[in-house]
């Protein structure tokens, strides 16, 4: 009877364990002015609907709570008219139980996007004025001209990176909620936000070297695990000395990022890496952390290796702790996708990006922004492949599902148009793709004003598909805009000017005003140079350009000269089997070809169509272009049976990218025709 009595009051104890109450707050961000807080409101009246427990609605100062069946809990959504939540994460962690409240910040989307342009300007400022106050102590110097240039060459090296810099802070800050960081945080966060890094650093160093805090961290799990395993009894003191930890493990985690951000802003990447790392290591199951170490390493260090490995390593986290089919998992292989994206393994991009987008619609549905990132991407590699098709129905995919989450005023809605305009524009359809580039130009310029990156963009991409339509007035026009905000954006010795004066060049060269043109490339050429040094891949571009025209003057030495120029700098770089280096190739063909030497440009032709054929396949524009000059070269001699053995190639090619309205797909037809009669014509003779 007593057992019977003992076992009901343990079951009683149990039930009463679990019956909890989470206790929760909605509200708006609290922000720091002239370095006071400034606490965020509570929001009234907002829907909050717990994953299979609860809808609750929040009171008049924001609190709401639920009863806790379990230690953890996921939220379906949170919604108040004219509100969306600051932090789109919070609906895709699981949360544990906790007698702290649960902060969801939300505010108005015109307000989130005013604090974000906001940063970015305040960023972009202090960013500036940081490099200008450096080459100005550099020009001061009195040491030898090429030392000074050494360093003037490191501050323009930094300039390429703001933009990114500038994008990655302003969201944390426009996003940050000042009331959820202690007194030292986020007197540390708002130094690091006004620019005042030295006294940042010096705050943070305060609390001692970061290797040492690590060191003792891990002594003290190392600790932690023998005592678990051996003394049970003191589960209780080990528990505490646990949640010590972990609270030093948050303080150091949140050091490292501000370590970080403090590098960032003066462009001492390897610095920045390293206290991402270092977070990354203090925590290795936290799969955010691995991810952004990763990504950043990718980003600004071109490490692919190492970046892989982080994405490895949370995928195997991810796939220990929530199985094979996770929000995490489908990040680990989009992230890896990524690697192999920019190293320009497109197959292996597509099979990450779509093991990500088969996760991503197994776990969220059909309809999340997530998918339609995916969908996006998988787009870009198929445009990438020249397979514009097929990339255009992944990008219609993607808008589609931003449109119908986010409204027709987003900036990723803006991007898919974009992105929807070039590939139509590479398919020949020309009144398509202005009236996408047109409608992300709309967006982009009542979200972001008339004097943003993403505007110049836009300009860049209208003037191009003037240009493809032979109206260069209007690509002059777009072009010119372009660079006019780029360069008062930038300054005029950025990478981002350089092509804009390239694009600009490539009009006038198209219009036949080489000495207009050559002005333009060799302006795009010293800010190259100067950023770059002699042996980059812009640089060859630029040498690529200018040798075309020398080549349209008839100058063929000089042609040569500054081909084989961008050739030695692409083989290089890339390898002997790149794109670029098929490119120089066939330059070099059209060359020998123009000048009646058709055995060489036979030669450097099917150079190029060897390469362009491993790269791409078989069905690749580029590919097609060359079966298309090796075809016409036979035109010109009057073989027109081996003209018409590989004009008809690339017509198959050309029909099935562009379709048969296409002008190259109708030039090559005509070619085709021509060849035929003249060939019947010899035949009769």
């Amino acid at each position: 009877m007593k057992k019977t009595i003992w076992l009901a009051i343990c079951l009683l104890m149990t039930g009463i364990a679990f019956a909890q109450t989470q206790q929760g707050y909605v509200k708006t961000k609290g922000r720091m002015v002239n370095g006071q807080l400034m606490p965020g409101k509570g929001i009234q009246n907002a829907v909050v609907v717990v994953h299979g427990r609860s809808t609750v609605l929040s009171q008049t100062n924001g609190n709401f709570s639920f009863s806790m069946p379990a230690q953890t809990f996921k939220l379906d959504s949170v919604s108040k008219k004219g509100f969306q939540l600051v932090d789109a994460d919070a609906l895709t962690k699981p949360y544990k139980y906790s007698t702290n409240p649960l902060y969801l910040v939300m505010d108005t989307p015109e307000q989130q996007q005013a604090d974000l342009l906001a940063k970015e300007r305040k960023l972009r400022r202090e960013l500036q004025h940081r490099l200008q106050e450096r080459e100005d102590e550099v020009e001061d110097l009195n040491v030898s001209l090429e030392e000074k240039n050494r360093l003037l060459e490191e501050i323009n090296k930094e300039r390429d990176d703001n933009e990114k810099i500038i994008k990655d802070l302003s969201k944390y800050y426009a996003t940050l909620d000042y009331d959820q960081l202690d007194d030292f945080q986020r007197t540390v966060t708002d130094l690091l936000e006004n620019g005042r890094l030295e006294e940042a650093d010096s705050l943070l160093r305060s609390r001692g070297d970061m290797q040492s805090r690590i060191r003792e961290i891990n002594k003290e799990q190392e600790t932690e695990a023998k005592e678990e395993a051996e003394l049970n009894q003191r589960q209780k003191d080990l528990t505490a000395s646990k949640e010590g930890t972990q609270k030093k493990i948050e303080l150091v985690a949140a050091d490292c990022y501000n370590f970080y951000q403090r590098f960032l802003q003066v462009h001492q990447n390897d610095s920045a890496a390293h206290y991402l790392e270092l977070r990354a290591q203090v925590d290795t199951t936290n799969l955010k952390w691995q991810s952004e170490a990763g990504q950043f390493i990718r980003e600004y260090l071109a490490d692919y290796p190492k970046a892989m490995s982080y994405f490895q390593r949370a995928l195997r986290q991810s796939v220990e702790r929530d199985g094979v089919e996770s929000e995490w998992a489908a990040q680990a292989y989009h992230d890896m996708g990524s690697v192999y994206d920019i190293q320009g393994d497109y197959p292996q991009a597509l099979e990450y990006y779509n093991k990500a987008l088969d996760i991503r619609k197994k776990v969220l549905g059909e309809e999340h922004l997530d998918i339609a990132q995916s969908y996006n991407n998988i787009g870009v590699i198929y445009s990438k492949q020249g397979k514009y098709s097929i990339s255009l129905e992944y990008f219609n995919k993607a808008l589609a599902i931003r449109e119908k989450v986010s409204g027709t005023e987003d900036p990723k809605v803006a991007a898919y148009c974009h992105n929807i305009g070039n590939v139509s524009s590479r398919l020949g359809d020309y009144p398509k793709a202005l009236e996408y580039l047109n409608r992300a130009l709309t967006i982009r310029e009542k979200l972001l004003g008339l004097e943003h990156p993403d505007i110049a963009m836009s300009y860049n991409s209208i003037g191009g598909v003037y240009s493809h339509q032979g109206n260069d007035s209007k690509a002059l026009e777009y072009l010119n805009k372009a660079l006019t905000i780029n360069e008062k954006i930038y300054g005029s010795k950025h990478p981002i000017v350089a092509a804009s004066y390239n694009n600009v060049g490539y009009i006038y060269s198209r219009q036949g005003e080489c000495p207009k043109a050559l002005e333009y490339y060799n302006k795009a050429l010293a800010i190259r140079e100067k950023l770059f040094g002699p042996e980059h891949p812009d640089v060859a571009m630029s040498y690529n350009n200018i040798g075309i025209i020398y080549h349209k003057q008839d100058d063929f030495t000089k042609a040569l000269e500054y081909y084989q120029q961008a050739q030695t700098i692409w083989e290089k770089v890339y390898g002997k089997e790149h794109p670029s280096v098929a490119r120089s190739y066939y330059n070099i063909g059209t060359l020998y070809d123009k000048q009646g030497d058709y055995s060489k440009a036979l030669e450097y032709y099917e150079k190029a169509l060897t390469i362009y054929e491993k790269v791409y396949g078989k069905e690749h524009p580029d590919v097609a272009s060359s079966y298309s000059s090796i075809g016409g070269m036979y035109y010109d001699q009057g073989n027109y049976s081996k003209a018409l053995e590989y004009l008809s190639k690339a017509l198959t090619i050309y029909e099935k990218v562009f379709g048969l309205e296409h002008p190259t797909t109708k030039s090559i037809s005509d070619t085709i025709l021509s060849a035929k009669n003249k060939q019947a014509l010899k035949k009769s003779e």
